[in-house]
């Protein structure tokens, strides 16, 4: 069964599919694989939307593990031992956000 993302994707191919392409296990690795940005446009589709803050509602309401920030996020957790970052969500997020733009301020720079 799909994730929101997935099925939202799949729903609405538009977007990715001159860039994901080949025989069905191909189309299913890149969708579930591939590189997020294009789940970018469906981040207001309600199930993706309800999805996404059912998440949030609940990583706010535990303490993240610091092993799973390390293993899934271990820019994030070395900014988290220094000091630099909380293990909130938001603020994991927004650190996210941070690092993907810094790459691109100095892709212009």
């Amino acid at each position: 069964m799909d994730q929101p993302a997935e099925q939202a994707m799949r729903d609405n191919p538009v977007h990715w599919q001159h860039y994901d392409t080949g025989n069905p296990r191909d189309v299913y690795l890149a969708l579930k694989y591939s590189l997020s940005d294009r789940s970018r446009y469906h981040w207001q589709v309600p199930m993706v939307k309800e999805a996404v803050e059912l998440l949030l509602r609940n990583l706010r309401a535990v303490e993240i593990p610091m092993t799973l920030i390390s293993q899934y996020l271990p820019r994030h957790h070395l900014e988290i031992r220094a000091g630099r970052l909380t293990a909130d969500p938001d603020d994991l997020i927004d650190a996210s956000i941070r690092m993907v733009l810094r790459g691109y301020s100095a892709a212009v720079c």
